[in-house]
Formats: C-alpha cells, structure tokens, sequence
C-alpha cells in the first residue's frame, strides 16, 4: 500500500493489486501470474509513454512471466521446486 500511494501521490500511473486471500507475501500460482503480468506491463507502458531505458523490462523477466516461471510457487524459477516447496537438485 505504501508503494501504491507513494506512486500516486507523485502523480505516477499506478494501479492497487489486491489479494484478499494472501497475507504479506503473494504466493498463490494465479495471484503470483497476476503480479508478475501486472508489472511487467506497467513497466513496458512507463518506458513507451517515458521512453527512459530505466523503465525498460530485463529481457529475463520477459521471458520468466512468459514462461510462468516465477518461482517456488509455481514450481519452478531459477531453480525447480518439489510441491512442497524444496529445491529439486537433480
């Protein structure tokens, strides 16, 4: 929430991402995919309408949210996790 306001009170296009059913951390797949698209294309919308590189997205996080590959959630990331969220290492 702090984030969001800050974002707003600067005069920022923002939008307030809401999860009822999570706590301090987004953890379920389908909220976690929500995010990450969410974000993904408020910073691809920033850096058309600013055209600052700053605001450009890592080509590795495009290819992440594309390929749903965000984590222990969702099974994988930069690593593999089993369902009970430990570090396949084979």
């Amino acid at each position: 929430l702090a984030a969001f306001t800050a974002l707003q009170r600067r005069g920022i296009p923002s939008e307030f991402l809401y999860f009822p059913d999570e706590n301090q951390w987004v953890v379920k797949p389908a909220n976690s995919i929500l995010w990450h698209d969410t974000v993904l294309g408020w910073m691809e919308s920033l850096h058309r309408e600013l055209g600052e590189p700053k605001y450009r997205p890592c080509p590795l996080l495009r290819r992440m949210v594309r390929e749903q590959k965000l984590g222990m959630q969702a099974g994988q990331g930069f690593f593999k996790y089993d369902k009970e969220g430990k570090r396949v290492t084979a």
